[in-house]
Parts: C-alpha cells; sequence; structure tokens
C-alpha cells in the first residue's frame, strides 16, 4: 500500500512539474512572439535579420564555451545535493561556480578573437566588428545565466527555476526593448547586452539564495576536479556541434537537388514539429534529468524512473499529437501561408519520430547521468554519420515525404541502440508495458493522418 502511495506521488510529481515548465515554455514563447513584433513593426525586415544573425552567433558561441556545464553540472549538483553531505555539495557549488565564471570570460574572449570573422561571414563586411566586440557582454551574460540555472536544475529547486527563466524573460524584454524605439537599429546591440546583464541579475538572486558553506577553491583544484563535469559537457557540446554541420551538409544537399523552395519547405516542416514538442519534452525532462542523476548508481532505481518517464511522456504527447496531424494544414496557414501546404508530407511522418523520440531521450539520458563521455559522443558521430547518406537517399526517392521518413527510422534506430546497451552495460531494460503503448499510440497516429 505504502508502494502504491509513493508511486501516485512520484508521478504527481513528475505531471507537476511538467505543467509548471510546460506553463513557463509557453508563457516565454509568448514574451518572445511580442518582443519579435514590436522589432518587426519598428525595425522592419531589415533590423529583424541583423538580430537574427547577431543572436545566431551568440547562440553558436555560447554552445561552444560554455563546454557542455550547463547539462553535465547538473548531473554532480544533483548527486552531491542527495548525498546528505554539506561538504561535499558545497564544494561541488563553489567548483561549478568557478567554472561557471571561467565558461562566461572563455565566452567573451572567444567572441571577441572571432569578431573579424563574425562580421565578415554575417554581413559581408568589416563594419561589424565593433558591434560584436561589444556583444562578447552578451554572451558572457548568456553563458553565465545558462549555467547558473544548471546549479536550481541540479538542486531541483523546480519553482525558483521556473520563475527564474520566465521573469528573467519578462525583465530582459522590459529593459531592453525600450532601446528600439529611441534608437532603432542602433539601438539592438545595446538592448542585446542589456536583456542578457539583466536575465542573469534573475538568476543572482535565486541562486544566492542557496545554502551552502562558500568553500575556497584554486584554479587548479577547479580544473582537477571539475575534470569529469568538462569532459562529458564537451561530449553533449560536440554532438550539438555534429547535428548542426549534419544539418548543414543536408541543406546544402537538398538546395542542389531540389532548390531554395525544398529548403523552404523542409525547414518550415522542421521547425514546426520541433517548436510545437520541444515546449512538452523540455518541460519532461527538466525534472527527469536531475531526478535520475541523484540515483544514477542504482540501476534498478533508474529503471523505475526510466519507466515512469517513459509513461508520463507518451500518456501527454499522445493527444497533443493527434491534434498536430489534425490541424497541422491550420497551422501551416497560420505560421506560414498556402504555399506551404505541402509541408505536411514532412510533418505527417516525422510526428512518428517525435513520438519515439519520448522514449528515446529518456534512455540516453541514463549515458549522460552515467558520465558515458566516449560512448555518448560516439554514438553521435555515428549517428550523425549515417544519417547523412540515410537523409539524402530518401530524399533523392520520396522527396519530403523520404525525409519524414528518414527523421522516423533515424530515431527509431537510435531507440533499438539506446536499448540495447542500457541492458547490456547496466541491465536496464525497456518494459514491454512501454514497447505496446508506444506501438499503440504510433498506429493511432499515422490511421490518423
Amino acid at each position: 500500500m505504502a508502494a502504491q502511495d509513493s508511486d501516485r506521488s512520484s508521478y504527481g510529481n513528475i505531471f507537476k512539474t511538467t505543467f509548471l515548465f510546460g506553463f513557463v515554455q509557453v508563457a516565454r514563447l509568448l514574451v518572445a512572439l511580442i518582443k519579435n513584433k514590436i522589432v518587426a513593426i519598428l525595425l522592419g525586415p531589415s533590423g529583424m535579420g541583423i538580430i537574427g544573425i547577431f543572436n545566431n552567433d551568440i547562440n553558436l558561441i555560447k554552445t561552444g564555451a560554455s563546454l557542455g556545464v550547463s547539462k553535465s553540472a547538473v548531473k554532480d549538483v544533483s548527486e552531491a545535493n542527495s548525498s546528505d553531505d554539506k561538504d561535499r555539495f558545497s564544494r561541488v557549488i563553489s567548483i561549478t561556480n568557478r567554472l561557471v565564471v571561467f565558461t562566461s570570460i572563455l565566452g567573451a574572449i572567444v567572441t571577441i578573437a572571432l569578431s573579424p570573422f563574425l562580421s565578415k561571414w554575417g554581413f559581408g563586411d568589416n563594419l561589424h566588428i565593433l558591434a560584436f566586440i561589444f556583444l562578447s557582454i552578451s554572451v558572457a551574460f548568456e553563458v553565465f545565466t545558462e549555467n547558473q540555472l544548471a546549479i536550481l536544475k541540479g538542486m531541483r529547486q523546480m519553482k525558483s527555476l521556473a520563475k527564474a527563466s520566465l521573469i528573467g524573460s519578462i525583465v530582459a524584454l522590459v529593459t531592453g526593448v525600450p532601446l528600439f524605439f529611441f534608437f532603432r537599429e542602433k539601438g539592438i546591440v545595446p538592448s542585446l547586452i542589456i536583456s542578457s546583464i539583466s536575465a542573469a541579475a534573475v538568476s543572482i538572486f535565486y541562486v544566492s539564495k542557496i545554502e551552502y558553506n562558500r568553500v575556497k577553491v584554486s584554479f587548479k583544484e577547479t580544473i582537477v576536479e571539475g575534470a569529469p563535469m568538462i569532459k562529458m559537457g564537451i561530449s553533449l557540446m560536440m554532438s550539438n556541434f555534429l547535428s548542426f554541420f549534419f544539418n548543414m551538409i543536408l541543406l546544402g544537399y537538398i538546395q542542389s537537388r531540389g532548390g531554395l523552395e525544398d529548403v523552404g519547405l523542409y525547414s518550415a516542416g522542421s521547425s514546426l514539429v520541433v517548436s510545437y514538442f520541444s515546449m512538452v519534452t523540455t518541460s519532461l525532462n527538466t525534472d527527469y534529468y536531475p531526478r535520475i542523476a541523484a540515483v544514477n548508481n542504482d540501476n534498478l532505481k533508474l529503471s523505475e524512473e526510466l519507466s515512469k518517464q517513459s509513461r508520463v511522456g507518451l500518456l501527454l504527447m499522445f493527444p497533443l499529437v493527434i491534434l498536430f496531424v489534425l490541424f497541422t494544414p491550420f497551422f501551416v496557414q497560420l505560421l506560414f501561408s498556402s504555399e506551404f501546404a505541402t509541408v505536411t508530407k514532412y510533418t505527417d511522418i516525422a510526428i512518428i519520430g517525435i513520438l519515439i523520440s519520448v522514449v528515446s531521450d529518456c534512455i540516453g539520458y541514463i549515458f549522460i547521468v552515467k558520465s558515458e563521455s566516449k560512448l555518448y559522443l560516439i554514438i553521435a558521430v555515428i549517428f550523425n554519420l549515417a544519417s547523412i547518406p540515410l537523409f539524402i537517399l530518401m530524399y533523392k526517392f520520396w522527396g519530403l515525404t523520404g525525409l519524414g521518413m528518414a527523421f522516423m527510422l533515424n530515431i527509431l534506430a537510435q531507440l533499438i541502440t539506446y536499448s540495447i546497451l542500457a541492458w547490456r552495460k547496466y541491465e536496464i531494460i525497456l518494459l514491454k508495458g512501454i514497447i505496446l503503448r508506444l506501438a499503440i499510440i504510433v498506429v493511432l497516429t499515422i490511421t490518423t493522418s
């Protein structure tokens, strides 16, 4: 009876956290839409283009300079927090804070060093070098904020994390947007800098509430003791870069064979699927990752958490997927135009891949909390290399439909690979009930489309 009550409580917490961060994701999306609308009205397409280039470069450098600490730190903080050893916990937090400062400074240095290249690549001239040098401040604070929030996530202080994420977005909007009214395009760089500093200030406010002993840690100790965190972080970062380069190669091939129209259709379909469901998957994994990190040495508990998360994930995704399939033509018309109607050839099949990824991602996180950095990177390399011929061949023969099929097959292969490795290495098995639920939902989705 006690076990049943514990299970109910566990499932209840998963649902609460998922809905909490689902609300935060929706609210942040609305804030982004409001900002885009204001920018579109005040600055027009050219202003939107400039901001797009700056944001793209900031995000790219942020991904590299952060060294993946924003993800790998969650494991160390969560593990230390669950150990009830305050000295160990205090040391981990102190080391994480030092790494956060180090990666922030690294981000600024890299931006300054690359400023001539970024100006040339982004704008085709050297007139924006100074702008990128100033934006190194924004990069530093973006890296700082992302890595700071990892501490809250690792401690599973979900309410504080949700408040910091949401309030940070709103404060960034309120402090950054007014500059567009007064300075138009000249206000873009100052706006990005002020927005980043404002978001960082909010994150500092919530992280400063954490009670721990301030431990003095030397630079050498930070590097030595933080090495496992950096090692895993770099593997995660490299995985992201591999996906970026794979997409670049694929888009280049699509353009050479089908032209910019097919590139536009594929990009629209991909963004539609990812944007619609990233809110749910992000919400699901925000609590799941620190939860399994805290019990990463107990394979039985890992199996239980995997089953719970997979069940909840499929339960939440099923109605959303059905609604998406039924209303995709409406979404396409609303967000794009009638010229994009054929994008459903991709989305109706790719959506099955998203369903499968709910379970696949749950297993994938197990390798992260086990600090299997080499294995995780090897899998990422193999799948990205194998994806190139798969996507190209499927597109060559079946166009947009083929790209959707390739996406689905790639995720399915990933699920099978993760399942086999999890069983062979840790005897963690995906329950038949989960596989059956997934199969039924996939069939119902196919019949709906």
